[in-house]
């Protein structure tokens, strides 16, 4: 029996194994997290199942980078929602996984590996530069003088902020030279986009089918759509990106008919979400996503152009409504939110004047704002923005790591950007198969990422949140490798073999 099932998961298509592989990981962990709260004896019966296909799952991750990638994401997209079975995150160990079977894909496609330049040191000395900021002292503790403020924990600020997403800009451009697999990294982030949007919308119109449960009983804003990271930013995120690779795989004419109509409702119900989201930088990572899909996505523009056109539309009929002060009728009028992020800008430029080359320490931001707290100007709320962490990400590293840390950051996005451009240069240029096809529109996808990561920036500290700069580093590499055509090694010819022509062949 187990020699059969080896043999069924070896032999499936990347698709089934990895659909297999999710699907067992995640019946395994609601069993257990039903028996949990059921009593020990469920526990005693669900525990040995889920420790089963738990290792299955590692198996065939470890032998198909795909499958680990995609049960790295599901860990990760879930993060809040997973029981706390481990002494550590799901996630992590799910981490670990996806470096090393990319690793050891790499060392058995070697003639495959994508050539390293400046970019990839640049962000390994980022990296390193985070570290060292940890490691050294300074003058005050990563957390806050408010006890109702969780202490920031480093480890995981610089997992998120820089380890797992320049690993997976690696991991990206290692798998990346195969369209295939990058249809299939499109429909992860189509199933994490499309279920995000579903959420949002039983939040306000079904609440007692959403799952997880603290999305209704406790959200962290009240009237808006969290999602499963609990924060309409980075929900906002998500839906955007998997709307982006929504609009591609809707319009592959190659495609079967019931994967082009999941992909139109995911279309259809991302865009309602956007709107749930009630966040005005969301509001605006929509219209720039279809604007930019508009203009450059060659072969499949009329998705975003027909959504853009409807949008426009629906917000000239309820303009009133629309510029109002109502943020739960979609009103982007309110200031209150303006004078936070005002008041933390002021507080940032403080720090940079006070310590402007080093910074002063990554996660000290929170602390420097409550002891150091700054007006933006005295017709400006005190209280408004106290203690809180920085709405601005870029302004939010010149604070903690100076000028310095800042410049390496700037390089890493001026370099994605450049590769990018590259990219599409080389993969845009009037594709005929549907191969090529994709090839562009992941290349097209990966820019939209890193714009709605950019924009959305500018309201929120993204190095407090595990997804959003993830995904956008998974994308970016991914269509840097598109445009590198795989080269595989050609099998040398047969020797020729020296024959006498017949006198027929000889020419007269």
């Amino acid at each position: 029996m187990t020699a059969r099932l080896r043999g069924a998961a070896a032999s499936a298509p990347p698709r089934r194994r990895l659909l297999l592989a999710a699907a067992g990981l995640i019946i395994a962990t609601a069993a257990v997290a039903g028996a949990v709260s059921q009593g020990s004896i469920l526990m005693v019966i669900a525990a040995p199942i889920g420790a089963a296909v738990a290792v299955a799952a590692v198996w065939i991750g470890l032998r198909y980078p795909l499958v680990a990638l995609g049960l790295f994401l599901a860990a990760l997209f879930l993060r809040l929602a997973l029981p706390r079975i481990l002494p550590v995150d799901p996630f992590l160990p799910a981490f670990v996984g996806v470096v090393l079977s990319t690793a050891i894909w790499a060392w058995t496609h070697r003639d495959r590996l994508p050539r390293l330049g400046w970019l990839e040191l640049v962000m390994a000395v980022y990296l390193g530069y985070n570290v060292l900021s940890v490691v050294l002292p300074h003058e005050y503790g990563a957390g806050a003088f408010i006890p109702t403020v969780e202490p920031i924990n480093l480890f995981r600020m610089i997992l998120s902020s820089t380890l797992m997403p320049f690993a997976l800009f690696l991991v990206g451009r290692t798998i990346g030279d195969d369209a295939r697999r990058a249809r299939v990294v499109l429909w992860m982030m189509v199933a994490l986009g499309g279920y995000s949007a579903l959420v949002s919308i039983l939040q306000f119109h079904a609440p007692g089918l959403v799952w997880p449960r603290y999305i209704v009983e406790d959200p962290n804003w009240v009237g808006r759509a969290n999602g499963v990271p609990n924060q309409p930013v980075v929900n906002g995120i998500t839906i955007l990106i998997g709307f982006a690779c929504a609009i591609y795989l809707a319009s592959r004419t190659d495609s079967h008919r019931a994967a082009r109509l999941v992909a139109g409702l995911v279309i259809v119900g991302s865009s309602y979400a956007v709107f749930l989201t009630h966040t005005r930088i969301i509001y605006l990572a929509f219209a720039v996503v279809l604007v930019v899909g508009a203009v450059i996505a060659r072969g499949y523009r009329t998705g975003f152009v027909v959504v853009g056109a409807l949008g426009a539309a629906a917000v000239l009929a309820n303009w009133s409504t629309f510029t109002s002060s109502d943020r739960d009728a979609g009103g982007v009028g309110s200031t209150s939110e303006v004078f936070d992020r005002l008041n933390t800008a002021a507080t940032t430029f403080w720090a940079f004047d006070e310590k402007p080359l080093f910074g002063w320490g990554l996660g000290r931001f929170i602390t420097v704002n409550t002891l150091h707290h700054q007006q933006w100007t005295t017709s400006t709320p005190f209280d408004r923005g106290l203690g809180i962490a920085p709405h601005f990400n870029e302004l939010g590293i010149l604070s903690d790591l100076g000028l310095v840390g800042l410049v390496l950051w700037l390089t890493v996005l001026v370099g994605l950007s450049a590769r990018l451009v590259t990219a599409f240069r080389a993969v845009g240029r009037d594709p005929q198969t549907d191969d090529e096809r994709t090839r562009m529109a992941v290349v097209v996808t990966g820019i939209i990422a890193l714009v709605v990561m950019v924009t959305s920036g500018t309201t929120v500290d993204l190095r407090l949140f595990d997804l959003p700069v993830v995904a956008t580093l998974l994308l970016t590499g991914l269509a840097v490798g598109q445009a590198r055509r795989p080269q595989r090694v050609v099998a040398p010819s047969l020797p020729t073999t020296t024959t006498t022509p017949s006198r027929e062949e000889i020419p007269a």
